[in-house]
């Protein structure tokens, strides 16, 4: 077994082989070093106005994503579509940890809109509001990622733009699975 620690989100955790993914942000198995290689200071970066905007923004984002997902995930029967979007909320609410982290401030205390978009009645337009939300992020992200000064900021916006970009895959295997509900 080998000790493994996520570049992007900082979590720790024990495998046998290198993943794929970081099994918390989903993050490229690039990002993914043993715990030793990890450096204790890659959060310490001095933010430009740009940077802390792009990062508030960034957080949210990624509140209204992970929100959206947790209503998704109630939806009543319970169905492999709200595990799925259960679990796409985790990893939107670790984005919303690595913005915070980054602007040295505590989840609780950013300030951002906390109005969100609420599930509407069918899941087909559940899985096309996710998939735009996706889209919108992916996009500002590649943004955020091309106008940063500071590498780290840089890094980090790039691993989770493609982490959403693989969001909208997942959406388009969602919609098969909503319109084979539907066919039942």
């Amino acid at each position: 077994m080998q000790i493994f620690r996520c570049l992007i989100c900082g979590d720790t955790f024990v495998m046998r082989d290198k993943p794929k993914n970081c099994p918390y942000c989903g993050s490229d198995e690039q990002y993914i070093v043993l715990t030793v290689n990890y450096p204790d200071d890659i959060n310490r970066v001095t933010l430009t106005p740009q940077e802390h905007d792009d990062l508030l923004h960034a957080s949210q984002l990624e509140y209204t994503n992970a929100t959206f997902y947790v209503d998704l995930g109630k939806i009543d029967p319970p169905s492999a579509l709200a595990s799925l979007y259960r679990h796409l909320a985790k990893i939107e609410k670790e984005h919303l940890t690595v913005f915070s982290k980054l602007l040295n401030q505590p989840v609780d205390a950013l300030d951002f809109e906390r109005d969100v978009v609420l599930p509407k009645g069918s899941w087909d337009d559940n899985i096309a509001i996710s998939t735009q939300q996706e889209i919108d992020a992916r996009d500002f992200y590649d943004l955020a990622a091309g106008r940063a000064n500071s590498p780290r900021v840089a890094q980090v916006f790039r691993a989770i733009a493609q982490v959403e970009a693989s969001h909208i895959e997942v959406d388009v295997i969602a919609q098969r699975i909503a319109d084979g509900m539907e066919s039942e």
